[in-house]
């Protein structure tokens, strides 16, 4: 869907001057049917080919919330969505929890982690799906294709989770395979600082609003600094073209 999101967007608007591919070990796991995120965001967009195209790979179903009035709120938005709509006509907004865009979500860590580690003496595995990789491959040519500057940055995960994902290696090797490939930038947390922090997660593959702010804090600072391959001037001039 992050694909089809690009797409769309490209559609509407100028092209960013920098996209900034976020990886995690779920990268080329494709969403599958009953899998997509909040589903009820797509409902106003579902005039937008690229969106709608996509919702139908993933749920054949994805029709009728185009053309049956409301049953895609009615079938699908789980968090009830809709009732928003009424609450607002009569003054009752939800409180404002997003700052431009970004929804910093305040949490300590719990004993899930330990209970999974449990659960899993032997490790864990993650799907490398071949449509996942030619998803990620379209996206990297998309942006390619329209000059736009891509990095692919793989956030800070915690790191007792690392050391128990088996195929850990292979997948990072993929990423690393794609930058190449694609002359682009990869930018890889596993090693930093903020990985160690227990403090900084919600849980071992979420960071809380402390520790997002400090790696957004440090990868501005890396790209400010020149620290990763962009070079805003180079697209400007493009850009003027």
């Amino acid at each position: 869907m992050q694909l089809a999101f690009l797409s769309a967007y490209l559609k509407h608007n100028t092209k960013p001057a920098l996209v900034v591919q976020n990886l995690d070990l779920f990268s080329f796991v494709v969403t599958h049917e009953g899998e997509v995120y909040d589903p009820a965001q797509y409902m106003p967009y579902l005039y937008e080919d690229d969106l709608y195209l996509a919702l139908r790979r993933i749920n054949p179903d994805a029709w009728k919330w185009r053309y049956i009035p409301l049953y895609g709120y009615a079938a699908v938005d789980l968090r009830f969505t809709w009732i928003n709509g009424p609450k607002g006509f009569f003054g009752w907004n939800p409180r404002e929890d997003f700052y431009l865009g970004f929804n910093p979500r305040r949490g300590t860590w719990t004993d899930d982690f330990e209970n999974y580690k449990a659960q899993n003496p032997k490790g864990v595995k993650f799907q490398i799906e071949p449509e996942g990789i030619r998803d990620m491959e379209a996206l990297m040519t998309l942006c390619s294709g329209r000059h736009i500057p891509l990095i692919l940055v793989f956030s800070p995960e915690y790191y007792e989770m690392q050391a128990m994902e088996t195929n850990r290696p292979e997948i990072i090797a993929r990423f690393q395979e794609l930058a190449r490939r694609f002359n682009v930038t990869f930018v890889d947390y596993s090693d930093s600082k903020l990985s160690r922090q227990r403090e900084l997660f919600n849980n071992s593959q979420h960071l809380n609003a402390e520790g997002a702010a400090a790696f957004s804090e440090d990868f501005a600072r890396r790209l400010a600094d020149g620290l990763l391959a962009y070079n805003p001037a180079e697209f400007q001039s493009d850009h003027a073209k």
